[in-house]
């Protein structure tokens, strides 16, 4: 008797512990204004479920700011919070989700997030006389990833830009204008050309002075007045242009990601105005035989405040490379390859030549490319922006280091391995050496030989981020080669809870080194100008360890 109720016991804790094994969870908690303290009313909660789960759930807090979510299978999940008006700030080690582990028939009632408010900044743009521009586009870059906030003045010259996080930020002013000759006009005046304007009235980046933002704050009085240019024109001709093409196109293109364009007559000739100052990629394109997109060789010009005349573009026929690795030490060769079938004494194949977007900005070369356990490969990849993006070419690479690259166009190219662990120290095409990764063929290769020499000999670099109240956390950190030539020329990083930062994998090199704010698109136009006062030279020898703290931007 004893034996059948023991045995009834055990059945009855057995159905117990399974039904307490399939009882959903629930998650509850409270959001809060981070300056204040006060509740916050309808914050949007969403709860994600990691793989394979990948179930989504969300709620609303309630007027005390309080919300709880129910009926969710155990699992590991992704917690996050949104509100408009409010932003969260970066969570410990610059994460902006919560990992919530959740037990069958676990209640969790201790999330907590703390929201902080937007902020605004406003003015008016005025032109020479004090007089409001009216349709003027003001600008913020809201950081890597982000649209840029903008407003346009309205009859008065006003301006409001809101949703802004906490920080100091540049404000731009832009009149815009068409590609056009200045009006003839027959009583006496001229046509007006205001460049880019950034507050309180500079025509450059750098001479602009940030606005200091805190948390929920409404900053007014950002008058901006125009800077007054001449209306200057570029003009010249592109050579070897087929006369049937009825439509041609100019591409203005700069490292930042900027686009302008422009048209090219039938006979070659081409003439543009008012395209604003800067330092700009040209080249010419338009639809081939076979529907092919055909683009002459890139050009550099720098446009100011005179006319440019007599340019010259050309067409230059791709190039048919073959070329050699040159290892400098065993550690730079590639790894054996993992899968079967590979034969490395192979001849060297052409893989692919393709047009692709551009990367992120900032984004570092190593995760500009997956990497490649099969068969090693040298992939080129073009530095000088086109209309249509980047391309690139990828070729097998023999055992004896031999590779051959086909249709290869006229541009500057990075040199890459599809291997982490080796950089390229060096190229050679023909009795041209430079040292580096960037392979010039502007003018095509004429035939020449590419040398390329790799090595492991990466350095590293390493320090702290700190500021008058100690370490910071989650703060961005530019690592700028001082050789700058592309995006593939700066990389960024986040210091961790400790206010540490590290590097590793740093091409031997000089660079610069600083603090830099999460919306500024200086740096990933290769310019660290504004942060003088705290920029930090580095110079990383091979196998180089080097260390350097930092201090923050005030």
């Amino acid at each position: 008797m004893r034996a059948i109720r023991s045995s009834l016991t055990l059945l009855m804790a057995a159905a117990a512990c399974a039904q307490t094994q399939n009882e959903p969870a629930s998650l509850s908690g409270d959001v809060t204004h981070t300056v204040t303290g006060a509740p916050i009313l309808r914050a949007h909660i969403t709860l994600r479920g990691n793989a394979p789960n990948g179930a989504t759930y969300g709620a609303l807090t309630n007027a005390e700011g309080k919300f709880a979510i129910t009926g969710i299978p155990a699992g590991i999940y992704q917690a996050t919070v949104e509100r408009i008006g409010f932003f969260l700030p970066p969570l410990p080690g610059n994460r902006t989700t919560v990992e919530v582990n959740l037990r069958a028939a676990e209640k969790k009632e201790d999330l907590k997030f703390r929201l902080a408010p937007l902020g605004s900044i406003s003015g008016r743009v005025v032109d020479a006389k004090g007089e409001p521009v009216e349709g003027v586009a003001v600008t913020i870059d809201a950081g890597q990833g982000y649209s840029p906030i903008r407003d346009t003045t309205d009859d008065q010259g006003r301006y409001r830009l809101v949703g802004l996080q906490p920080g100091k930020h540049k404000v731009r002013a832009n009149v815009g204008g068409l590609p056009t000759p200045p009006e003839v006009r027959s009583d006496g005046t001229t046509e007006i050309r205001y460049a880019p304007t950034w507050y309180p009235g500079a025509a450059t980046y750098r001479e602009g002075v940030r606005v200091e933002l805190v948390a929920g704050a409404e900053v007014s009085g950002i008058d901006i007045p125009l800077v007054r240019i001449p209306m200057v024109r570029i003009s010249g001709k592109v050579f070897d242009f087929p006369p049937e093409v009825r439509t041609a196109t100019l591409s203005f293109a700069q490292t930042t990601g900027s686009r302008g364009s422009g048209n090219v007559k039938r006979d070659g000739t081409f003439e543009v105005w008012n395209i604003d100052p800067g330092k700009y990629f040209l080249t010419a394109s338009w639809q081939g035989t076979g529907n092919q997109r055909v683009q002459t060789a890139p050009i550099d010009i720098e446009i100011g405040q005179q006319h440019i005349d007599r340019l010259e573009l050309r067409l230059v026929p791709p190039s048919d490379i073959a070329g050699t690795i040159i290892y400098e030490d065993e550690g730079a060769r590639p790894p054996a390859p993992q899968q079967a079938g590979q034969q490395g004494s192979q001849a060297p194949r052409q893989v692919l030549t393709v047009p692709q977007p551009p990367p992120p900005p900032g984004t570092p070369q190593s995760a500009q490319r997956p990497p490649d356990n099969r068969a090693p490969r040298v992939e080129v990849r073009t530095v000088d922006p086109g209309i249509y993006g980047t391309s690139s070419a990828i070729s097998d690479v023999a055992a004896d280091g031999s590779f051959r690259l086909n249709g290869v166009p006229a541009a500057r190219f990075r040199v890459m391995p599809t291997w982490q662990n080796a950089y390229v120290k060096s190229v050679t095409l023909g009795d041209t050496q430079r040292d580096g990764n960037v392979l010039y063929l502007r003018n095509g290769s004429a035939g020449a030989a590419l040398t390329v020499l790799l090595s492991s000999a990466f350095g590293s670099v390493s320090g702290t981020v700190a500021d008058q109240s100690g370490p910071v956390n989650g703060a961005r950190v530019a690592l700028l080669r001082d050789d700058f030539v592309s995006l593939g020329d700066v990389t960024f990083t986040n210091t961790d809870a400790t206010g540490a930062y590290n590097y590793q994998n740093v091409r031997p090199g000089k660079y610069r080194l600083a603090v830099v704010e999460e919306y500024d698109l200086a740096p990933r136009a290769g310019n660290l100008d504004d942060y003088e006062d705290i920029l930090v030279h580095v110079d990383v020898q091979p196998k180089d360890k080097v260390t350097k703290d930092l201090k923050r931007h005030k």
